[in-house]
């Protein structure tokens, strides 16, 4: 095996270096096309229209003989792709002509289409399909070999003297050659050439920050508004505001963020650049990469971003993830009547005492910052009270599987940990309210939740307030599914997370100081269940301690509403009340006496079992 390996390299390298010395390209556009007539197809599978709708759309749209490019409307994975075009003849209800330009090796095959008439002579088709073909080869990539680019080196140098990063240059715009640069070193050197050719300046191959002085750019508005931006609210160290109730460590959150911020800030009709050219005007990440030359360095700040969490795999993945896409291929299927719901918990939010802020998340997160600052709050491990971010996401179904399941309205709630705390109940009690409020209710109700004990589903609790969801919204159908066990990443709220993070990497938190005796009472409780026991003694504790936590929620909830997720901005829901859940609960009612909403999975497992 290792020896015919061997052959194979072997002869490669033998047919590559004859290819690199010939005096014409190796494929021409005569071997690598080939044309396809396509007969109308009056009955089209919903299958296949479904599949195929954006493409007849278009095609619908234009001329006899105007040519279209497949490629756009294709799949990006490669098998997909190639069942798409094999099988495009079952959904065209026009007679067409596929036209496939096949480049080679990891190049990939270019489809065109365009529509001819029913009725025409075989000689007429032929002359107008040649001068679409024409049209088309016009705009075609040329591969030329190695000898041809250096016989024009050479030709040349006997004429004038070329650099060969000039002459590659020169022979390219001329020939319309695009061929790949030997190695990488000369394809960063053929780069900047083009750049100076572009600019008709050969000293803009130097460092693009040295470039800010000269002619103002037209938005020097917005950057001076950026400028007093940063310095007035970026640039603030956290001593600056110890005293303040919450340590801002970065209030823009990112850069779409601080775009809007100082937009808002700027007069009327003032030229606002795109998010990417304001990206551009930072302090490079690293000023020693190659990627620096796109920073002018106009804005003193830099921008960095988190690390992605590792993953585990697990024997039931594969049967776990089949069922997710089972759920999805019946959401894109009776998408019309289906509402696709999912649900997570963040990890809990530390909360500081009162004049001691701690970070809501841990270090290690980077945040836009002041490119000379280092932003610190107090180090306290230990914290008595906790906020808990609950994200419910009302998912847009596509009209195809392999649609992005990634898009939808995102609601946030925030939840004390000590006076609201997790339960299944609580969860669809909050998921009900949320789903009231979309104005078109729909029978089927699928869910889609982690394996947590909130939302396991072998867990009676869990599968108790299924079924209260299922009477009280009135539904003929619901589905739940679980993500597979130390996988929950697959969740779409998941994802969801790492947006929150962008808000809660830039506060400090810490709760309002209340009365000296409820103070003296939290100094010598060490534990959430005694805090919990705390607030059950006493009505007026547990107001004082609602009253010492609320500004904290108030303050996230503000930021989470900032934040957007493909230009739809984020909405806030409630935690659900005592009374909300007892009213969830007494759906139950139909089927005999009334249980406790509080029991835990043991007591509830004993309770029905003696019914």
């Amino acid at each position: 095996m290792i020896y015919k390996y061997s052959d194979y390299l072997k002869k490669s390298s033998e047919k590559n270096k004859t290819n690199h010395t010939l005096l014409f390209p190796v494929r021409t556009l005569d071997d690598m096309q080939s044309l396809k007539l396509i007969n109308p197809k009056y009955v089209v599978k919903p299958t296949f229209f479904s599949r195929y709708k954006t493409l007849t759309s278009h095609l619908d749209t234009l001329k006899e003989f105007e040519p279209m490019c497949v490629d756009e409307y294709t799949p990006v994975d490669t098998r997909n792709r190639r069942y798409y075009i094999d099988h495009i003849d079952n959904a065209i209800s026009h007679k067409c002509i596929l036209y496939r330009v096949a480049a080679g090796n990891s190049l990939g095959t270019h489809n065109f289409l365009w529509k001819i008439p029913m009725n025409q002579t075989e000689e007429d088709r032929i002359s107008k399909n040649q001068e679409v073909i024409q049209k088309i080869q016009k705009d075609m990539p040329s591969y030329h070999t190695r000898a041809m680019r250096r016989a024009f080196t050479d030709r040349t140098s006997l004429i004038c003297s070329l650099k060969p990063m000039h002459a590659r240059n020169l022979y390219k715009s001329l020939t319309g050659d695009n061929s790949a640069a030997s190695h990488l070193k000369e394809k960063e050197v053929d780069e900047r050439v083009q750049q100076a050719f572009d600019q008709q300046d050969p000293d803009i191959l130097q460092d693009l920050r040295e470039l800010n002085k000269g002619q103002p750019s037209k938005y020097e508005i917005f950057f001076d508004k950026a400028k007093q931006y940063i310095e007035s609210v970026v640039e603030t160290a956290v001593d600056d505001r110890r005293h303040d109730r919450f340590t801002h460590l970065a209030t823009a959150m990112s850069i779409p963020d601080l775009h809007r911020q100082v937009a808002s800030t700027c007069p009327p009709d003032t030229p606002i650049p795109s998010e990417q050219w304001l990206r551009f005007q930072f302090a490079p990440k690293n000023a020693t990469s190659y990627s620096s030359l796109q920073y002018t360095g106009k804005l003193d700040v830099k921008f960095q971003v988190q690390s992605r969490q590792l993953r585990k795999d697990h024997i039931d993945m594969h049967y776990a993830s089949a069922a997710f896409r089972y759920l999805k291929e019946f959401a894109v299927k009776f998408r019309e009547f289906t509402t696709f719901v999912c649900m997570d918990d963040k990890h809990h939010c530390k909360v500081g005492e009162p004049n001691h802020p701690v970070a809501a998340v841990d270090r290690g997160k980077r945040v836009i910052v002041g490119q000379e600052k280092v932003f610190a709050v107090s180090d306290h491990d230990f914290t008595k009270f906790s906020i808990v971010p609950s994200v419910t996401m009302l998912l847009d179904i596509p009209e195809s599987i392999y649609g992005s399941f990634y898009r939808g309205q995102v609601y946030v709630g925030v939840k004390d940990l000590v006076l609201e705390p997790s339960s299944p109940i609580r969860h669809i009690t909050e998921a009900s309210k949320i789903l009231e409020l979309e104005q078109d209710q729909k029978p089927v109700l699928l869910i889609y939740t982690d394996g947590g004990p909130d939302h396991r589903l072998t867990y009676l609790s869990v599968q108790l307030s299924l079924i209260c969801l299922f009477l009280n919204g009135k539904y003929d159908m619901l589905v739940a599914v679980r993500t597979p066990p130390m996988n929950s990443w697959k969740n779409p709220p998941e994802r969801i997370m790492s947006i929150l993070n962008l808000a809660l990497q830039s506060v400090g938190l810490m709760r309002e100081q209340q009365s000296d005796d409820f103070e003296k009472k939290v100094k010598s409780i060490s534990t959430l269940s005694q805090l919990r026991d705390l607030a059950k003694q006493s009505q007026d504790d547990m107001q004082e301690m609602k009253d010492s936590i609320e500004p904290v929620k108030l303050l996230l909830t503000k930021l989470f509403e900032r934040l957007f997720l493909k230009e739809k901005a984020f909405k806030s829901f409630s935690a659900a009340s005592a009374d909300d859940i007892s009213e969830m609960w007494k759906n139950l009612e139909l089927f005999g006496e009334p249980l406790e909403d509080n029991l835990k999975q043991a007591e509830l497992n004993k309770c029905l079992k003696d019914r």
